[in-house]
């Protein structure tokens, strides 16, 4: 039923740009416009690219990114190029393949007993690129730094339950919490900057990273490429890839395309169209857990919606599976509450939480119109332009169909989609998010949170999210999020849909194991060597 739904709409929208033949040729006349001018130089570029990528030493793996501002490691906010920062700079902690904190640049680390104080031991064998050793001072002019860009989304998170910070020595670092923060180990993967490199006007230069991390940087033509070579002092040993181009783009778009005319080697989107994905020989893909998950907001102020027996009811016959097949190819994964699947907290507490829920099911009336009467009508906000969206949202009022009501579609762009969900004229909106670096929900389902877009509120959600946030150790941490995925499901303040993977695509001439992860996309790039040119 799915299929067809999707097979109707690509019909719909083949049947909405037919033109008239006398239209098309007297559009060929017309000179081009600035945005077509900007095509072909485009294309233009990427012919050249594709033969100086012909014509390159065999030794050196071309990746795509777009085009940086600056490469002030705390400044940044475009996703490309977060992840090329991190092969310059390192982080205190990095996830590990379970996807929990590990130490990294850390020796070795304890909490105080109320969880409120973390103090780190430095590893001794760290040096920036200049040679300079690792030391606590350094640690703590990074968090200066990070505390001086509060707007970047991707370090705001790091400081909201920091009390102080300070260097005890050389190698020891203490972090002050203002209350119990099991989760401070997530927000520990960051830049570590060199201090006297950066405060030293004479050497400091804004486009050239100095960390500890893999690779130094050789070159930087603005517009074009940044030059990386190996690091082969880095700690945990010299890098095997020894080269890396980054070619610099307008649009993350652009380097899809320079990936399909063999002008870049791999690719890393944040966001991907898994619709259009097909297997080609000439490539390899990986794919890895993105944090990104899509929902169903519910507006309660719909007298059928404020029901939590009819929510429930109808959080579990959403076809997920079915969604995740057609649309993503399998390459997301279902689920009726939030986490991610990957990683250790979600398996470790899958089944006593999958236990409690079909406890609850048994409860609840089967689906029948006892509920909510047949014919009635639904609306769904949805964004337009969206290839992705768009087909879910067909989906969905294929599956409302099936069920005896009628789901309304509204399409809107950007902006009205955003101003539609801020005054909550919808039933139910098709949204897409990312969660917090770290397990934590409070934000998105807490009273009052800052992106808790419903204005729900529950007690019981509250305190389940309230005990994760101050968790004093693992297992009062696992404890609580298991109270709070339950109460979820018998809530039901939104309807998760589920969590979609992202890829790692590259040529197949790169070989080695690459192992991202949400935080570090190009984790485990540089154990990877190029067996032949393209």
């Amino acid at each position: 039923m799915i299929r067809m739904a999707i097979l109707a709409l690509f019909l719909l929208l083949a049947g909405c740009g037919t033109q008239d033949p006398r239209l098309e040729s007297a559009k060929m006349e017309e000179a081009p416009s600035m945005e077509e001018l900007t095509e072909i130089q485009d294309q233009q570029r990427l012919e050249e690219l594709e033969q100086i990528r012909a014509n390159m030493e065999p030794d050196t793996l071309v990746l795509g990114a777009t085009n940086p501002v600056g490469l002030h490691p705390f400044s940044h906010m475009d996703y490309s190029l977060y992840q090329v920062m991190k092969l310059f700079y390192d982080g205190l902690f990095r996830l590990d393949k379970d996807l929990r904190p590990v130490p990294h640049l850390v020796e070795n680390y304890s909490f105080s007993a109320d969880y409120r104080i973390l103090t780190l031991d430095l590893r001794p064998d760290v040096a920036f690129h200049d040679g300079t050793p690792l030391r606590a001072s350094d640690v703590v002019y990074s968090y200066e730094l990070m505390r001086s860009n509060p707007a970047n989304p991707y370090y705001g998170k790091a400081l909201e339950k920091v009390a102080s910070y300070a260097a005890i020595g050389e190698r020891q670092v203490r972090i002050t919490y203002s209350q119990p923060n099991y989760l401070g180990l997530y927000y520990l993967h960051y830049p570590i900057v060199s201090r006297s490199y950066m405060t030293d006007a004479r050497r400091y230069n804004p486009m050239v990273p100095m960390g500890t991390g893999p690779y130094r940087m050789v070159s930087f033509q603005r517009h074009q490429s940044m030059e990386l070579e190996a690091n082969e002092a880095w700690f945990p040993g010299s890098p095997k890839l020894k080269k890396i181009r980054v070619r610099i783009f307008r649009h993350p778009e652009q380097a899809m395309t320079a990936f399909s005319g063999n002008a870049v080697d791999l690719v890393f989107p944040q966001t991907y169209v898994w619709y259009d994905y097909s297997e080609d020989s000439s490539q390899e893909m990986v794919e890895y857990p993105s944090n990104r998950y899509k929902m169903l907001l519910v507006n309660q102020g719909n007298r059928y919606l404020a029901d939590p027996a009819f929510r429930r009811v109808l959080s579990r016959s959403i076809p997920r599976e079915d969604m995740a097949k057609d649309i993503y190819l399998d390459h997301s994964v279902p689920q009726e509450y939030p986490g991610t699947p990957g990683g250790w907290l979600f398996k470790g507490t899958l089944g006593e939480v999958r236990q409690q829920e079909q406890s609850l099911a048994r409860e609840d009336p089967p689906f029948d119109t006892s509920l909510v009467p047949q014919g009635q009508s639904f609306t769904l906000l949805a964004k337009s332009g969206d290839k992705t969206m768009e087909l879910e949202a067909l989906a969905l009022q294929a599956h409302f169909k099936e069920l005896g009501y009628t789901l309304l579609v509204r399409f809107l762009g950007e902006a009205e989609h955003a101003a539609a969900l801020q005054a909550r004229s919808y039933d139910l909106a098709l949204v897409e998010g990312k969660y917090a670096d770290g397990p934590e929900y409070k934000d998105l389902f807490g009273t009052g949170g800052r992106y808790n877009r419903t204005g729900y509120s529950s007690p019981v959600l509250d305190n389940a999210l309230d005990r994760m946030d101050r968790s004093a150790g693992e297992d009062a941490f696992k404890a609580a999020y298991v109270d709070f995925s339950v109460s979820f499901q018998r809530e039901v303040p939104a309807i998760m849909l589920y969590s979609i993977n992202n890829p790692i695509i590259y040529k197949s001439f790169v070989q080695g194991e690459i192992s991202p992860n949400p935080m570090h996309a190009l984790d485990g790039l540089p154990g990877v060597e190029l067996r032949k040119l393209p």
